[in-house]
This record gives C-alpha cells, structure tokens and sequence, in this order.
C-alpha cells in the first residue's frame, strides 16, 4: 500500500482524477489547498490487490477490511505525505493516517457531494473534511442522509421544553437576532398547549422593543413584566414564580464589547436564568464561531437559530456549534409568530444545508435512508 497526490485547481477536478485512476473505493487520508492556494491536493491510499501484496505485503489487505496498518508500516507510509518529509515528523502524520486507515474506503461521490455543499455554504475548511470523510463512510448513496448521519455524530440537538425546570430561561444574543420575536413565539407555544406562561422584558432601551412584545402578549392574554435593572428583574421573576414557564426576553448586547457581556452575565447570575442564545443564521463563520463561543462563556449551553427565510448559506451556524458545542434546539424561518419554531434534527438539518438531496430512496443494501440516517457509523 502506498499514498499518492492528486492535484487540481479545485476539489471537483481533483476527486475526478482520483475516481479515473482508482475508482470510487479510493481510502482518502488527506484533502487541503496549498499554502499559496492555487492547488487542491488530495491524499488517498493505493492499495494493491491480487498476487502481490504491495509495498507493505500482508498489511494491505487487511487494510482492505479496514483494520489498521501496523504503526510501523503508517509511519513508513508517512513519509511520501508532502509536508511529512522530515522523519520527525512522521508519529504525527502516522495518527491522521491511521485514523483516516481506520474508517474504510469512502464513496468519492459522496465525499465530494458533501464537500462541494459544505464549502458553498461557507463552513470552515476543517469541519467540511470531518464531515465528508464521515458521511462518505457509510453504507447510503444519498449525499444527505449520509451527511445526516454524520451530523448526529458531530453535533448535538435538544429542543426547548414547553415548562421550565426550576429555573427561567433568558433569551440572549446579538442585536437583530429575534430574540423578541423567538420569546413571543415559545410563549405562544406554551399558551396554546394550556401552560401558563410569563413573560418578562428588560430591552427598555431598543426604541418600540417593549411595545412590540406588549402587543403579542396582549393577544395571549399573559401580562408582560418589564426590569431595567438586575434587582428589578430578581422581582419580576419571583413575582412569576408559580408559572409554568417563564421567558425572559434579554436587551441584545455586543458579544466582543466586554461591559456589554459583563452586564448580561450578572443578569444572568442574579435570576439563576438558563440562557438560551438566538443566532441569525448568515455572516462569516469566523464571527459566528467566535459570537457562539462568547455566549456559551456566558452560560448558554442551546441555541435557536432565526432568519433562515433570508440566508442560503449555514457554514456560521455550523461553525458556532462547532466551536462552543452549543446544541440546536429549535430554527426558525418565518417572522410569523403563528408558524412558531420549527424543530431541528440531523436529517431536518442536512435537509437545510442539501434541500435536493434526499431524493433516492435506497442505499447499499436497499434498507430505508430515513432509518439509516439515524446509524452514526
């Protein structure tokens, strides 16, 4: 078994010469662009079979049944990696190959369905090849439900509960998130499933921001609360208290201002609140990632992604789930508070992310993708 290099201007080109001269069962150990990005390279593994066993004899059809190379042979392997010439360097480039190795040879047409989607929407370059290399490992044809599968592995989903545990949860995020608009949306929600519900606002400062609130917790009929300050809040909340569930709709603050994070962190503090962060989907990822990672410093541990009715691209909603292990609880894609919130899976997600994918019905053995893309492996 030796490694290769395949060169091309772009992902496409390259996998094409890969698939001509390997076929569609190549093991992929590598995909990046040169430093001077004018070239993608792509690394896979040559594999001989038949009467000669290759350069690494027995060790290479084993590989074949995906067991792993011996350390050895990975470290000789190592060497023909550019970037890996220098011997010292060689356990490190062994642990990428093995694990690579260690996953099976990939569908290419996956590998580059998900690639091509994935960098279309912006996702960091990292992330695109863990995924693709995940989803080409499994056993369906479709590019989407492989994705999914490999998306239950990578992320995590948790919806919003309709009754609070003991605690309120605080609506937090960036100006022109939602946030008011997801608080009157969970609020609706829990009225029509006959909780009783308060509400409670400290954005006193956003012109019309309590008035708007007002409004449609007039038409629910629960009375809105109103805090400028953290003991003002302390009071609304006990005040609340024998609720159901209680939403605290939070002024938006500047995640890289740091009086703006101190001041929502005591906030936080002072109410024991659990927040909840409200992303717009849409932006660099680089900022996302770093506004997802400053909430979560802050204490969300969920996030509900809003405007997806006016992006097209989610590689920053990915990239902040990526960074702060935010979980997805909930997306929303209309500013229609009787559409509500819609819930977020794995499929529901790769569905987003590829809206014309999930169109064959069949995978490898013929069983049902919906069920498959439920298997992580």
């Amino acid at each position: 078994m030796r490694l290769k290099t395949f060169s091309a201007p772009t992902t496409a080109e390259a996998m094409q010469l890969v698939r001509d001269e390997i076929g569609d069962d190549a093991i992929i150990v590598s995909t990046h662009r040169d430093t001077d990005g004018e070239a993608v390279r792509i690394i896979v593994s040559m594999v001989e079979t038949g009467g000669e066993t290759g350069k690494n004899g027995p060790a290479d059809a084993a590989l074949c049944q995906g067991n792993l190379l011996s350390r050895d042979s990975i470290e000789i392997l190592s060497l023909d990696v550019p970037g890996f010439e220098n011997p010292d360097l060689a356990p490190a480039a062994a642990e990428v190959i093995a694990d690579r190795l260690a996953e099976g040879p990939v569908r290419l047409d996956v590998y580059e369905a998900v690639c091509q989607v994935l960098s279309h929407h912006g996702a960091p370059g990292a992330m695109t090849e863990r995924l693709a290399h995940a989803a080409a490992a499994k056993v369906v044809r479709d590019p989407a439900v492989a994705l999914a599968s490999a998306m239950d592995a990578e992320f995590t989903f948790q919806p919003v509960p309709s009754t609070r545990d003991s605690r309120p949860l605080m609506l937090i995020g960036p100006p022109g998130g939602g946030k008011t608009l997801t608080t009157a949306k969970l609020a609706a929600r829990g009225v029509m499933a006959g909780h009783s519900v308060g509400v409670v606002t400290t954005d006193a400062k956003r012109a019309g921001a309590i008035e708007q609130l007002a409004a449609f917790t007039r038409v629910l009929k629960i009375d809105l609360q109103t805090a400028a300050t953290p003991s003002e809040l302390v009071e609304a909340v006990v005040r609340l208290d024998g609720h159901d569930a209680v939403y605290i709709d939070s002024a938006a603050v500047n995640p890289f201002l740091n009086s703006d994070m101190s001041a929502l962190k005591g906030l936080i503090r002072a109410t024991g609140a659990d927040p909840l962060l409200v992303l717009p989907a849409g932006g660099d990822a680089l900022d996302a990632a770093d506004m997802g990672q400053a909430f979560a410093d802050a204490g969300a541990g969920r996030m509900i992604v809003t405007r997806l009715d006016l992006t097209r691209r989610l590689g920053g909603v990915l990239a902040a789930a990526e960074r702060s292990r935010l979980s997805f609880s909930g997306v929303s894609t209309t500013p229609r508070v009787s559409k509500g919130l819609n819930p977020i899976s794995a499929v529901s997600l790769a569905r987003l992310i590829m809206p014309n994918a999930m169109q064959k019905p069949e995978t490898e053995d013929g069983q049902d993708p919906a069920r498959m893309a439920s298997v992580a492996s």
